[in-house]
C-alpha cells in the first residue's frame, strides 16, 4: 500500500533521502522526512515513525517466514490474505494520528490498543532471528572456486 500511495513523491524520496542516509534507517529517514514535509504536528511523527517501524517489522517477517507459504497456493493465498489483513489493521488503528494531530489525542488513542502498533514491530525489529547462510562467505566463495575448477576440468577431458 505505501509503495503506491504517491509514486512522484516515493520516487523523491527514494532518491534524496532513502538512497543518501548513511547514519540512521533509510526507512526510518525517509519517513520522518515525510513526516516533516506534512507538517510540525505531533499525529504526522506518531503515525510515520509508527508506519516505518512497520515496514521494517514486516520486511523481516517476510524475508523469514514467506518462502514457508510458497510450496502450496492455499498456503501462499492465505499468507496473502493474513498480511494484508494486519498491514489494513496496522495502517488503520495508526492513520487516526493524522486525523487527532495533537500528542495526547494520539498516546490516547494508541493506548487503547495497547501500543500494539508501537510495541509489536518493535519486537520484531530487535529480534535476533532471520535466515543465516550455513556457511560463512570465504567458504561459499572457495566451494563456488572448487566447484568452476571441477566443471572445467570436466570440460576439458571431453
Amino acid at each position: 500500500m505505501v509503495n503506491g500511495w504517491n509514486i512522484t513523491t516515493s520516487n523523491w524520496l527514494r532518491r534524496v533521502c532513502y538512497e543518501r542516509v548513511k547514519f540512521l534507517s533509510p526507512v526510518l529517514a525517509s519517513f520522518i522526512l515525510s513526516a516533516w514535509w506534512h507538517g510540525f504536528y505531533p499525529g504526522y511523527y506518531c503515525l510515520f515513525v509508527s508506519v516505518s517501524m512497520s515496514v521494517m517489522a514486516a520486511r523481516k517477517m517476510r524475508r523469514i517466514l514467506h518462502h514457508h507459504f510458497q510450496s502450496h497456493l492455499l498456503a501462499k493465498w492465505g499468507y496473502n490474505v493474513a498480511t494484508w489483513y494486519l498491514s489494513m489493521v496496522l495502517l488503520n488503528i495508526n492513520c487516526m494520528c493524522i486525523v487527532i494531530l495533537h500528542l495526547e489525542g494520539c498516546i490516547q488513542h494508541l493506548s487503547y490498543y495497547y501500543f500494539f502498533t508501537m510495541i509489536a514491530p518493535v519486537i520484531v525489529i530487535i529480534q535476533p532471528i532471520g535466515r543465516k547462510s550455513r556457511k560463512p562467505k570465504e567458504e561459499r566463495v572457495d566451494n563456488e572456486d572448487k566447484q568452476s575448477e571441477i566443471v572445467s576440468k570436466e570440460t576439458k577431458v571431453d
